[in-house]
């Protein structure tokens, strides 16, 4: 396996089921433009299954849109992260078993093997190490509803059971494969009992990135211990530039939406939506975004949907809500035949809360970018 240059670090792209999207370091299902590596990508697949990723015209079609997305690709690719599986130990193994009246083993051993075969062929056809990330816990006891889209068969002690031999059976078939490597953290949440630990989870089936810590480091081990050393940069956090430059600071964030006494928290700016509003700010309305620290700042970009007939304000301030809100800056977006608006910022001071002002008359927004000057790349 080739080495990369020591002035390059590795590209990893965390693909499969929602649970890659753990590797963008942030506890949402939402799409995250940037995660916490920059060197790790999440290419999510939608619901695929282990037991049937390696066919084409399954109903969720996730081989063809692997390719697809891979074909589409500008940036390097260096390994994978493999994620799927825990669909498999939490809707379909159980039921299965007890359909063809098997036992769980051999129904998690025949889910495992076709697994491999996937795996297989992603190897031969992209010739990228693979590092294999074990299905984590099911679902937690004291769930007490069931999510339409999340459903689970078969008591939780059952799933885990199902889970435990998964993850047994792919950490032996990857020892008998080069420039594989197999990571899970499984074990970590487990009770006694045989039950999952509530406290991993950030919602009813999703693990949270308080778990990150020791995931990076089973990975990182995983990949050592199989020759692929050279990949365990990918997890580096520090992407620092030596000269200054711009960054959105808005990502990932929920904007609230202030009218009169009432507050309502939208979905998390940076997410691409095919063009589908952001949100509406009504008349006299404002929007609030609160930073997740001080910044200097640049520009506030907006995309609407129409053009603006009346002013929107963007208005800065050196505090948030939690402490005294000083107003640093005001700015307007004037009446313009644009949908794309660029308001500059005359102002160097940090900036924590940003507030945008409706017009009055409604305003439909399809983006919002807080544009900031930053070393990060």
């Amino acid at each position: 396996m080739q080495v990369l240059s020591p002035n390059i670090k590795p590209v990893l792209v965390a693909i499969g089921d929602s649970h890659s999207k753990f590797w963008s370091g942030i506890d949402s299902q939402a799409k995250i433009a940037r995660g916490t590596f920059p060197n790790v990508d999440v290419l999510h697949l939608g619901p695929v299954t282990a037991h049937n990723i390696n066919s084409f015209g399954t109903t969720t079609m996730g081989k063809e849109r692997l390719i697809a997305k891979l074909s589409r690709r500008t940036r390097s690719v260096d390994g994978f992260i493999v994620c799927m599986g825990e669909i498999d130990c939490r809707t379909h193994i159980v039921k299965a078993a007890i359909k063809s009246r098997m036992s769980l083993d051999h129904a998690v051993e025949e889910t495992v093997n076709r697994y491999f075969q996937f795996l297989d062929w992603l190897y031969k056809t992209y010739a990228k190490p693979l590092l294999i990330w074990g299905p984590t816990a099911t679902s937690p006891i004291d769930v007490k509803k069931s999510h339409a889209n999340f459903p689970r068969i078969g008591s939780a002690i059952e799933r885990n059971y199902a889970t435990l031999q998964f993850n047994k059976i792919a950490r032996e078939l990857v020892e008998t494969r080069e420039n594989f490597a197999f990571a899970s953290i499984f074990d970590e949440m487990i009770a006694p009992d045989g039950l999952s630990l509530p406290h991993f989870f950030y919602d009813s089936i999703h693990v949270s990135r308080i778990a990150l810590g020791v995931a990076v480091e089973k990975a990182k081990i995983a990949l050592a211990a199989n020759n692929l050393a050279h990949l365990v940069e990918a997890f580096d956090p520090w992407a620092v530039s030596e000269s200054i430059g711009f960054t959105n600071v808005a990502v990932g964030l929920s904007p609230i939406i202030v009218s009169g006494p009432k507050r309502r928290t939208e979905k998390p700016l940076g997410i691409s939506r095919r063009k589908a509003p952001l949100f509406t700010l009504e008349d006299s309305a404002e929007l609030h975004v609160h930073l997740r620290d001080h910044y200097i700042l640049k520009t506030v970009e907006l995309c609407v949907n129409e053009t603006l007939l009346k002013p929107v304000s963007i208005a800065l301030y050196r505090g948030d809500d939690g402490c005294e809100a000083e107003l640093v800056w005001r700015g307007d977006a004037v009446p313009s035949d644009k949908t794309n608006i660029i308001i500059k910022v005359q102002n160097d001071s940090p900036i924590k809360l940003l507030k945008v002002f409706g017009g009055g008359d409604a305003v439909t927004v399809n983006e919002l970018k807080i544009m900031a000057r930053s070393f990060m790349l």
